[in-house]
């Protein structure tokens, strides 16, 4: 606490210290929640001095926007930019409403905004090669951009003076312009390659422009009395530079000074006395104040609120900051609030494989005061002894988190089947917020201990010509094949061990009982289809890009993907036709994150909320396949049916009628997991490859595998 504190003094002291300049009194008030944000036992003890702590406060963009682009704090008054209803948008806010504001014509996107001596400036302009939509999907223009771009002049009122189009016109195609500084004499445009400066009448006057190659780039701008500042930081590359401030001459933009920061600064701002702050990630994240002498003070670290505020500005906002990003799709403040900082319950969150849970976790501890979650991983495939030994160390996790990439098999051998470690969830489930297949998959006599949040599909798709319906025997589609001599039956690179390895966990079930841990290769149902797997495999080639293949390999991970691989050509479309099965359907499930309570969590309460933060949140901040939560997937579907979605050369990626229901009719076929054990299927495929390569026939191949299965059953048992 006493580190807390002295950084509320040091606050103190730069807002209403006897030799700081006080915060204007018209100066925007915290929202109202911030005054509820401390909880009544919180309040200051009598008798003592009066202490606070810093609180993250997310509040709502003004309405209508979704999506905010650029932002600026004038007098009283926050003004911010960015996406209502697919169209460019300015708002403002302060103590006595919020409303919007007029843009010229031409104003397509908004890219930032600066305050001036009269009010403020707004860089417009067409839409930017590549840019992310309201709803933070990335989009590329299917044609060349306009490129346009000009100035709006505002009073501090926000009415619109004068606009005037910049003479250039700046290329969006390698990036855009997402910052803007007022100096005597012009406007500073910070785009991640160079910076210009530009008079009122839209001239440009000079450039800085940075090394090509370099790995750098421009990121933030502050203007002060004390000069012009610029952040160039590291750019995708671990080897190049850290974050470097510039003091660069207003007029001409040349570099005055350089220094090269031990903190990893992605932000600029101008603190309450004139001075620099700076926006530092990392494990030392916080807001920092920059003295003349180059000095650093922490004014406040990240940990204080629960994880890291990444943004490129910081303005003084209310008792504390706000801090903004371009695509923010809310106001990110810390405020100070009176009273003792309460201490949160810790709760523990066991990961195996990838789960991206990293900025869920970030927000939830941000978002309340009651709880805070750490993640402790336990692999990309899941370390599974491992986990078990803490366990019954009596280290057990508050929740349990498993990702892409974590088998079932192994986890259930361990003893970490979910009905084993996992609360029963009837008291959190709302069965009808999830896609009905993939919480079904998760059901254990029509129990659940865990819920999806992702998911993705492994399956076959095939000319719509050849093969309109799925859920074909091997039978089957060697009538068809045989009908189609020409056409080759997989792709040339799918070799039979390819072949088996995506079409085993359809059969494994047949050879494999994990329920007696016993195994049986020795059949004709075995020889048969290792001789299948054979005889349709590719030779390894590398196929010419054109062909087309009776049965191709796709993952369905998301619903562009889904528009792409239901497509397939305008001369060719295709189906979901899934791989041979004798039963059902041949698509393959991959439950990429499933969350649930552990049986030993001292704080069910939290536990609980977390996880109901995870499926309400899980989508938006983390997903990176097909959301489990329906409400989300349909949004993805609407926003695919829009024809929003373009893919990196900017082809659209529409979801007509036709793909919808290909699409719908794949979640609905779509009942077997994926989970088999990598090193059961690893056996498998060391021992086929024998009998693909002519060296032993599916007998032999099956008598060792029996003996080799059989070992390691037994063993694992």
């Amino acid at each position: 606490m006493k580190k807390f504190i002295s950084l509320f003094l040091l606050i103190c002291l730069l807002f209403t210290g006897c030799n700081a300049p006080k915060q204007p009194a018209e100066a925007p008030q915290q929202p109202s929640q911030t005054a509820e944000a401390a909880p009544d036992e919180a309040a200051p003890v009598e008798g003592k001095e009066e202490t606070s702590y810093p609180a993250y406060v997310s509040e709502p963009l003004p309405e209508p926007l979704t999506s905010a682009t650029a932002q600026c704090l004038v007098e009283n008054r926050l003004y911010t930019g960015g996406f209502a209803d697919w169209t460019a948008t300015l708002c403002w806010q302060d103590e006595s409403g919020a409303g919007t504001v007029a843009l010229p014509d031409g104003a397509s996107f908004l890219y930032a905004m600066a305050p001036t001596p009269d009010g403020f400036v707004l860089l417009y302009g067409s839409l930017p090669a590549g840019y992310l939509d309201e709803l933070g999907n990335f989009v590329r223009l299917a044609g060349e951009p306009a490129n346009r771009h000009g100035l709006a002049f505002y009073t501090a009122a926000g009415e619109l003076v004068k606009s005037t189009l910049l003479a250039e016109e700046y290329d969006t195609t390698l990036g855009s312009f997402k910052d803007m500084a007022y100096v005597d004499g012009g406007f500073v445009l910070l785009h991640q390659s160079y910076l210009v400066k530009v008079d009122e009448n839209g001239l440009e006057l000079v450039r800085l422009s940075l090394e090509k190659g370099a790995g750098v780039g421009f990121t933030a701008l502050a203007s002060l009395d004390s000069g012009l500042y610029a952040l160039r930081v590291p750019m995708f590359q671990e080897d190049t530079p850290a974050s470097t401030l510039l003091r660069l001459n207003p007029d001409t933009l040349e570099v005055e000074a350089e220094e090269t920061l031990d903190l990893d600064v992605r932000g600029l701002g101008t603190a309450a006395d004139g001075g620099l702050l700076l926006n530092a990630a990392g494990a030392e994240g916080g807001i920092y104040h920059h003295g003349e002498d180059g000095a650093l003070t922490a004014l406040l670290l990240y940990e204080a609120v629960g994880g890291n505020l990444p943004g490129r500005k910081i303005l003084v906002y209310g008792s504390g900051f706000l801090v903004f990003d371009q695509y923010e799709n809310a106001l990110s403040l810390v405020q100070w609030v009176t009273g003792v900082k309460p201490e949160p319950v810790e709760l523990t969150l066991a990961c195996t494989g990838s789960t991206g849970i990293e900025t869920v976790i970030q927000e939830f501890n941000r978002s309340q005061q009651d709880y805070h979650v750490t993640a402790v991983s336990y692999g990309e495939t899941g370390d599974f002894d491992r986990l078990r030994t803490e366990i019954l160390a009596g280290n057990a996790p508050d929740l349990y988190l498993f990702g892409s990439y974590s088998p079932t098999a192994p986890r259930e051998r361990a003893g970490l089947r979910p009905s084993r470690i996992c609360r029963e969830l009837s008291s959190v489930l709302d069965k009808t917020r999830f896609v009905p297949t993939v919480l079904d998959a998760l059901a254990e006599n029509g129990q659940y201990f865990t819920l999806p949040l992702s998911f993705a599909i492994s399956t076959a798709t095939a000319p719509e010509s050849l093969i309109d319906e799925s859920g074909l025997s091997r039978a089957e589609l060697d009538e068809i094949r045989a009908a189609h001599g020409d056409l080759p039956a997989v792709p040339r690179w799918m070799t039979a061990e390819n072949l088996l390895a995506l079409t085993c966990p359809f059969y494994l079930s047949k050879f494999v009982d994990e329920s007696t841990q016993t195994c049986d290769f020795e059949n004709q149902e075995f020889y048969d289809y290792l001789t299948w797997c054979k005889t349709w495999a590719g030779d390894g080639s590398i196929p010419p890009q054109d062909e087309q293949a009776l049965l191709t390999h796709t993952v369905v991970s998301n619903v562009a993907n889904a528009v792409t691989q239901a497509e397939g050509t305008e001369e060719t479309p295709m189906t979901y036709v899934g791989f041979p099965v004798e039963t059902g359907y041949g698509h393959l499930l991959h439950i990429s994150a499933e969350i649930g309570i552990s049986n030993e969590t001292d704080c069910p309460a939290g536990a609980e909320a977390f996880l109901t933060y995870c499926v309400a949140h899980y989508a938006a901040l983390a997903c990176r396949d097909i959301p489990a939560v329906a409400a989300d997937l349909e949004a993805e579907i609407d926003h695919c049916a829009q024809g929003a979605v373009t893919d990196f050369y900017g082809r659209e990626k529409r979801l007509d009628e036709d793909a919808l229901d290909k699409f719908r009719q794949l979640l609905e076929e779509t009942t077997v997991v994926a989970g088999a054990d990598e090193a059961l299927l690893s056996m498998m495929g060391d021992e086929a490859a024998y009998f693909f390569a002519g060296e032993k026939t599916a007998e032999e191949v099956a008598a060792i595998l029996n003996d080799r299965v059989g070992l390691y059953l037994m063993e694992q048992g």
